[in-house]
């Protein structure tokens, strides 16, 4: 059996097993990326998750008809956590890339407002023209707005435009460390329920 963080949900990842109620699994097919293996279904034992209100039965046939996951309390809490912490910083991380290379907008000194590309390639881009220009730039040197528009611009522009590009990406890694260090010093040791949502909660 498998668990996945994204969806909250159980999954089937055997067949034939000797279970009379199977109702609460999801179908094998939908198994998301992120799924762990919470239960050995030949060693018939919790690997990562114990029921703490339900019980197992080996003879007969293993039953887990109304499994609750909202009920169940990690067999060990401190690695359950640690798995749902490495989850939610993937997770910071992904929305930091994405926040700070979101196009900026900018009125140039020629009073020209537009939105410009801030990705990793654009602000190397800057940083090259300003160690290249050599504090000069041609009168007919121009910047490529996010729309393809070339854009006229002086020294200054190019140096406002960097430094806007810059700033976004220093606040967006502050508050990405700010958050990662949040969801590392998560300590619940509750139900599989109260640990997700401890960590879940701290979120871009």
């Amino acid at each position: 059996m498998l668990y996945s963080p994204s969806t909250n949900l159980f999954y089937n990842d055997s067949v034939g097993l000797d279970v009379t109620d199977l109702s609460y699994l999801t179908d094998t097919t939908e198994i998301p990326s992120d799924a762990f293996l919470v239960y050995n279904w030949d060693a018939r034992q919790a690997i990562y998750l114990t029921p703490s209100e339900y019980s197992y039965s080996f003879n007969p046939p293993l039953t887990m008809g109304g499994f609750g996951v909202l009920s169940i309390t990690p067999k060990n809490p401190s690695y359950f956590l640690s798995i749902m912490q490495a989850n939610q910083c993937a997770i910071i991380e992904a929305n930091y890339q994405i926040a700070k290379t979101k196009p900026v907008t900018y009125t140039s000194v020629g009073g020209i407002t537009q939105t410009y590309p801030a990705s990793d390639i654009a602000a190397n881009y800057l940083q090259a023209t300003l160690i290249g220009s050599s504090g000069q730039l041609s009168s007919d040197f121009f910047w490529q707005a996010e729309d393809k528009t070339p854009v006229p611009f002086t020294l200054t522009d190019v140096q406002n435009l960097a430094k806007l590009v810059y700033d976004q990406g220093l606040a967006a890694f502050a508050k990405a460390q700010l958050l990662k260090n949040q969801v590392s010093e998560v300590n619940n040791t509750g139900t599989v329920q109260e640990i997700i949502n401890a960590v879940q909660s701290i979120a871009w």
